[in-house]
């Protein structure tokens, strides 16, 4: 009840100002008209407050697609505010601003500064980031394909990825004036876009460089726990034997021919299995 009288009284506040400021603005393009009356002062006193409500930086930098609740209960503040990261820089989250509220007149410095105490910059991700192996894989990726863009592209700086978003954006067909992607483009449905889209991105660093495209296969091994694991598969059958090396091996039994992914699999089924491997 305590609060809920402190927020009272400050909406109330609120209100008494707007209404000062009405009023004076009014008396100002007015000045040889008839007096304001109180009750117009009131409604557009509601007016500019419902306008602040709905288009505040503040309210704007704690949606859930700019930034992220955190589960910890230490970095939650005396009035009960729980801590929220930015998965955006303060950039695009003032260019996405500026979309949904072009009418309201604000500088990138202002809206920096209006940023709440509880809600931490992007900077701050990488101790607060998640850990899962398909975040990191994408960050790492995006690390490595930005360097080598860096290196061999001229205008390095239209091509680099920022972030995972501008990667979907890259590979899913233009938004438009939707908010969202379509449903087709994002089941993987839409003979337009696609993985190609990427290649045609990165077409400079690979005509450099040159890529060797692998994919991934589900193969279940003939072995006693009856387990399925993940083995390289390349374009043809020629390129995947020449990643696929041959040597002898010690094991019990005797000196025995092991290829490269039969030990793998060998060794990840049994790891307290050694080869000691003879060059």
């Amino acid at each position: 009840m305590r609060k809920m009288s402190q927020n009272k009284r400050r909406e109330q506040s609120q209100q008494m100002v707007i209404q000062f400021l009405v009023v004076l603005q009014l008396k100002k393009s007015n000045t040889k008209s008839k007096a304001v009356s109180s009750k117009m002062c009131r409604k557009m006193a509601r007016v500019v407050m419902n306008i602040i409500s709905n288009a505040s930086p503040k309210k704007h930098a704690a949606l859930a697609r700019i930034s992220t609740p955190l589960p910890d209960k230490r970095l939650v503040n005396k009035d009960g505010k729980a801590a929220h990261i930015m998965h955006r820089s303060l950039l695009d989250t003032f260019q996405i601003y500026k979309e949904k509220n072009p009418s309201v007149k604000l500088g990138k410095s202002k809206f920096a500064s209006l940023r709440p105490k509880n809600v931490k910059t992007f900077c701050d991700q990488q101790l607060q980031q998640c850990l899962c192996e398909y975040c990191l894989n994408v960050e790492l990726k995006l690390k490595t394909v930005n360097k080598l863009i860096g290196r061999s592209c001229e205008n390095a700086e239209e091509l680099k990825i920022k972030d995972k978003y501008c990667a979907v954006n890259i590979v899913m067909c233009p938004k438009g004036d939707n908010q969202y992607h379509k449903k087709d483009c994002i089941d993987g449905l839409c003979n337009i876009c696609g993985e190609q889209k990427m290649r045609t991105h990165l077409k400079d660093v690979t005509n450099k460089y040159g890529v060797d495209y692998y994919n991934s296969k589900d193969e279940e091994e003939a072995h006693q726990h009856h387990r399925t694991h993940y083995i390289l598969v390349g374009k043809t059958e020629k390129d995947h034997a020449k990643h696929d090396k041959s040597f002898n091996c010690k094991t019990v039994s005797g000196t025995q021919k092991y290829t490269v992914s039969k030990v793998f699999r060998l060794s990840k089924y049994d790891p307290e299995q050694k080869f000691d491997l003879l060059l």
